[in-house]
């Protein structure tokens, strides 16, 4: 964890200085001894009123237990290296300067993984606080799994549930609100900010939005929470399609249909009968006709005017 609002910062990055917490001088010596320190809030009750050493243990704490979930299912698994970056002036104001400059004076936009290497905080009090926003730390750390573990063909953007959205983007965010649930355990996503934090937004990954489609962030995110929730496929069936080189060294975009295409291949009957069913709540082809492609897509989601379809499908068009 380093602080980014710092002259070092602005010279480089890797030089930016490192929180650390002190305690009192204490005598070693004795048998069986335990140490304990307290990494205190700040809170005063109406707003912070004394350091918030809590921070960034807080989350390095949340990181970690992400990093022990993937763990459990690939003991031999090495992470990259991360840098996070954190402070108290973090906001989300627009960049007017060289980006470097921007983020050492704490306008870094949003909580956010830069590049896949990456990772900024928001920290600014009674605006947005991110840093127990478990929801928000493991989403952007799942942007940071998607890069270097496994493929992230997103382009970034504005984007939101009811939005018809590229399906590369759709994909990536929806599978980084799903993957923040699955390594919590929790369908719940919340995000606090405002005054006092608060105030906010928290939905549910378990529900399925509109549109309901390849190209909706909120069904995406749907898809992967109940193929997480199957007993016949669970997050080691997803984490194996995530990193397995057919999905990530394969031709076509990431998207739901490479996604699932791939995934289908390594469940058992019951596993691929559950897939079609997650798969026809979202209007999306199954079973043999499923490929990386959509090739063989050709109905329309309900939320799409008939008149539309030429800008819809086919979803790949040769050249």
């Amino acid at each position: 964890m380093r602080n980014n609002v710092t002259e070092e910062y602005k010279a480089d990055p890797k030089t930016a200085p490192l929180y650390v917490m002190e305690g009192r001088v204490f005598n070693s010596g004795a048998a069986d001894s335990v140490r304990d320190l307290n990494a205190a809030s700040g809170w005063g009750g109406a707003g912070y009123t004394a350091p918030r050493a809590a921070a960034p243990f807080a989350i390095l704490d949340t990181i970690y237990k992400g990093m022990q979930r993937i763990l459990r299912i690939d003991p031999k698994f090495k992470f990259e290296p991360l840098p996070i970056f954190w402070n108290t002036d973090n906001r989300p104001a627009e960049c007017e300067d060289e980006e470097k400059n921007c983020k050492a004076k704490g306008e870094i936009g949003t909580s956010h993984v830069a590049g896949g290497k990456e990772m900024y905080i928001l920290g600014k009090e009674d605006v947005d606080i991110d840093e127990y926003d478990e929801g928000v730390m493991l989403h952007e750390w799942g942007h940071y799994f998607e890069h270097f573990a496994a493929r992230a063909d997103s382009i970034g953007g504005p984007h939101g549930h009811a939005d018809n959205l590229d399906m590369r983007v759709a994909f990536g965010e929806g599978f980084g609100n799903a993957f923040s649930s699955m390594l919590r355990d929790d369908p719940r996503y919340f995000d606090i900010s405002g005054p006092r934090q608060a105030q906010g937004m928290v939905f549910y990954v378990s529900e399925l939005k509109d549109p309901k489609a390849w190209y909706g962030e909120g069904a995406v995110q749907y898809a992967f929470y109940q193929l997480y929730v199957a007993d016949s496929i669970g997050l080691p069936k997803i984490y194996e399609t995530l990193v397995s080189d057919e999905y990530k060294k394969g031709p076509a975009f990431t998207s739901l249909f490479s996604f699932a295409a791939e995934l289908r291949k390594r469940l058992s009957p019951t596993g691929r009968g559950r897939l079609d069913q997650i798969l026809s709540q979202l209007n999306m082809v199954r079973g043999a006709d499923l490929d990386a492609y959509g090739t063989n897509q050709n109905t329309l989601p309900p939320d799409i005017d008939s008149g539309d379809k030429a800008l819809v499908l086919p979803i790949y068009t040769r050249v």
